[in-house]
C-alpha cells in the first residue's frame, strides 16, 4: 500500500486529471436533478431499504454515515462527488496493478471508462445509492494491490468479495476478469504453469468463499425469497442450459445497445490487442495468438459474473446488468495503451484507442443532456395533465386509467437513432410504473394512481361522461375512475 501511495504522489497531476474527468461528468449528471427510478420514492419517503429489500447491508450502513442518520434526503451533488472520488481510487489501482506499477497518461484516461462507460451510467445516475455501487467496483479491485503477496491477497479477497456483494453484486465479474488478465500476462512471460494454476485455483476458492458468505447472509433475509426468479440460482441439472442462455442474452443485449461505430472500433481494438500480445510475449507467436483468443473469449463471458448461473436472464432488463463487459474492455484498453517499443503498433494502438475513448467518453455528456430533456418533457406534460384532471379528482375518484402516461422527449427519440443505448438507459415517459406515478404526484401535488387499460380503439364511452377534449387526449369520468384516451 505504501508503494502504491508513493507512485500516486509522483503522478499526482495524472490522478488530478482523472478525478476531474469523473467529477465533471458526474456533477453534470447530478445537476440535471433527474430522479432516477428508485430515487422518486426515496426523495419523498426517505426510506433506504438497501439491506431489507436487497441484502445490500454495506450500502445500508454507508448511507447512514453519508446522511448522518438512517433517513434519506436528497443531498444534491454530494453523492455524485463521492462517487467520483471512489471511482478515481478504483481506476488508479487498476492501472497500477495491470501496468506493473506504471501510471501513464493514456492508460489513466482510458481507466475512466471503468465508471463512465454507457452500461455503468445508470448506476452513477442514482442520487441515493450511486456511491455505494461504486464502492462495489472498488471492492472487486482493491485486493489486487496485494497480488504479489498471496498470504494477504486470498483472505482479503474473501472480505472484499463479501463487501462487494453487500454493496452491488453486479461487480462480481470484474474480480474474475482481473484475475484472468494477470494470469494471462504472467503466462505470456513464461511463468511456471503449475504456479499459475495454483493461483487460479486459490483465487477461485477465495471468490467462492466470499460469495458463499453472502449467500448464507441472504438466507437470513426473508424478503429476498419474495423477489422470485431474479434472485434464484439454477439447479445443477439446469445449470449448463442457464449458463449458455444467460451468456447469449448478455452478448445479444450488449450488441443491440451498442452504436455501430462502437462495435466496429471494439472489433479493431481486439485485433490490435492480439497483435500487442504477440509483440510483448516470450512464447511463440502462434501460441500467443491462440491463448489471446482463448483469454478474450473466456474473460468476456465471465465478465457477467455470478449472474451466469441465475435462472433468469437479467441482462436484457437493464443496461447496468452488463457493465462487467465494459469493465473487461476497459482492462483491455489499459493494457494495450501501456508502453510499447514497437513504434508502428504503438501509433495504431494510440490512434484507435483515442478515437474509441472520444466516442465512449462523449456519450455520458449526450446522456446527461437527454436526462434533462426527458425530465423537462415529463414536467411540462405533468403540469398540463394535472391542470386538466385536478377538478375531477376527489376522495372517491383517485384512479386514472390510461394506455400510457406521457410522450418521450422528441430530442431523445431523435438521439436514439444514433445511440440505441438511450432507449434502455433513459427512463421512458410512457411507462405506467410506480416511479413515473411517484414523479407525477410529486410534480402535480395530486395523489392519484395510474392503471393501464386496453387500446383507445377498444374503449367504450358508454356510462362515462366526457369532461375534457383537446389536442392531446379525451378525458372521461365515472363515479370512481377517470379515463384518459390519448390521441
Amino acid at each position: 500500500m505504501s508503494e502504491f501511495l508513493s507512485v500516486a504522489k509522483k503522478n499526482i497531476l495524472k490522478v488530478a486529471c482523472l478525478l476531474f474527468i469523473y467529477e465533471f461528468v458526474l456533477i453534470l449528471i447530478g445537476m440535471t436533478n433527474f430522479p432516477y427510478i428508485d430515487d422518486t420514492g426515496r426523495q419523498i419517503q426517505g426510506n433506504t431499504f438497501f439491506g431489507a429489500h436487497y441484502s445490500r447491508w454495506g450500502s445500508e450502513f454507508l448511507s447512514w454515515i453519508v446522511q448522518g442518520n438512517d433517513h434519506l434526503t436528497d443531498l444534491g451533488i454530494v453523492t455524485f462527488i463521492l462517487s467520483g472520488i471512489v471511482l478515481t481510487f478504483a481506476s488508479l489501482i487498476l492501472v497500477y496493478v495491470l501496468n506493473d506499477k506504471r501510471i501513464g497518461w493514456l492508460p489513466m484516461i482510458a481507466s475512466s471508462l471503468l465508471g463512465l462507460n454507457p452500461w455503468f451510467l445508470g448506476c452513477v445516475s442514482f442520487r441515493f445509492d450511486g456511491p455505494y455501487m461504486t464502492v462495489s467496483v472498488l471492492s472487486a479491485i482493491f485486493p489486487f494491490l496485494y497480488w504479489n503477496k498471496k498470504g494477504i491477497f486470498y483472505p482479503l479477497s474473501i472480505i472484499c468479495i463479501f463487501l462487494m456483494c453487500n454493496t452491488y453484486q453486479l461487480s462480481s465479474g470484474i474480480y474474475i476478469v482481473i484475475v484472468l488478465t494477470l494470469l494471462f500476462k504472467e503466462f505470456l512471460q513464461k511463468e511456471n504453469i503449475f504456479h499459475l494454476l495454483k493461483t487460479a485455483l486459490f483465487s477461485a476458492l477465495s471468490f467462492s468463499a466470499g460469495i458463499l458468505l453472502f449467500f448464507f447472509e441472504t438466507k437470513l433475509n426473508p424478503e429476498i425469497a419474495k423477489r422470485g426468479a431474479s434472485v434464484e440460482i439454477a439447479s445443477l441439472t439446469e445449470l449448463p442450459i442457464s449458463f449458455a442462455r444467460n451468456a447469449h442474452v448478455y452478448f445479444a443485449t450488449i450488441y443491440r445497445q451498442s452504436s455501430f461505430h462502437w462495435k466496429v472500433l471494439a472489433v479493431v481494438l481486439m485485433i490490435i490487442f492480439i497483435g500487442t500480445c504477440i509483440k510483448k510475449s516470450k512464447i511463440t507467436a502462434i501460441g500467443t495468438g491462440i491463448s489471446a483468443i482463448v483469454y478474450l473469449g473466456l474473460a468476456s463471458v465471465l465478465s457477467y459474473g455470478v449472474f451466469l448461473v441465475f435462472s433468469a436472464s437479467l441482462a436484457f432488463s437493464n443496461p447496468r446488468y452488463a457493465y462487467g463487459f465494459a469493465a473487461f474492455f476497459t482492462i483491455l484498453l489499459i493494457c494495450m495503451t501501456d508502453y510499447s517499443k514497437t513504434i508502428g503498433l504503438k501509433r495504431v494502438t494510440r490512434f484507435t484507442s483515442v478515437l474509441f475513448l472520444y466516442y465512449l467518453l462523449s456519450f455520458p455528456l449526450v446522456y446527461a443532456a437527454q436526462l434533462h430533456f426527458q425530465y423537462e418533457s415529463f414536467q411540462n406534460q405533468s403540469l398540463q395533465l394535472s391542470s386538466d384532471i385536478s377538478p375531477y379528482i376527489n376522495d372517491k375518484r383517485k384512479t386514472v386509467i390510461t394506455s400510457r402516461l406521457f410522450k418521450n422527449s422528441p430530442i431523445l427519440v431523435n438521439s436514439e437513432q444514433n445511440f440505441p443505448m438511450l432507449n434502455d438507459l433513459v427512463t421512458n415517459n410512457e411507462w405506467l410504473y410506480w416511479p413515473n406515478n411517484y414523479l407525477f404526484n410529486t410534480i402535480s401535488g395530486l395523489d392519484v394512481t395510474f392503471a393501464p387499460h386496453v387500446h383507445p380503439e377498444n374503449f367504450s364511452a358508454s356510462g362515462k361522461e366526457k369532461v375534457v377534449s383537446n389536442y392531446f387526449y379525451d378525458i372521461y369520468t365515472t363515479d370512481q375512475e377517470l379515463y384518459i384516451i390519448n390521441k
